[in-house]
């Protein structure tokens, strides 16, 4: 794929998202019919390529990390699976000098 079909897709996909504020969408809007045979300039493509992994658009629907995302509740049983460190006990501080 070009960097222009890359563009115009990302683009796409940002307006699609309901996650796009008022700003962006219209910032997208706009850069979406100034594109050039080259696509977007590189400042461009950088922040919306920032936007689209920001928004998560990137991700397949089935690949998304559900804990990140919120969608799905940790547990502490699960935290101390994946984390047992942060459930041990804390060092004890050295005695003081008397």
């Amino acid at each position: 794929m070009s960097n222009r079909e890359d563009d115009l897709r990302m683009l796409d996909d940002l307006l699609r998202s309901d996650k796009v504020t008022d700003e962006e969408e219209e910032a997208f809007r706009d850069m979406r019919t100034r594109v050039g045979p080259d696509g977007l300039t590189r400042k461009q493509r950088e922040w919306v390529s920032d936007r689209y992994r920001l928004y998560d658009l990137d991700a397949e629907e089935g690949s998304k990390n559900l804990f990140s995302s919120g969608q799905v509740k940790v547990t502490d049983a699960e935290r101390a699976k994946k984390y047992p460190w942060e459930f041990m006990k804390k060092p004890l501080k050295p005695p003081g000098r008397k």
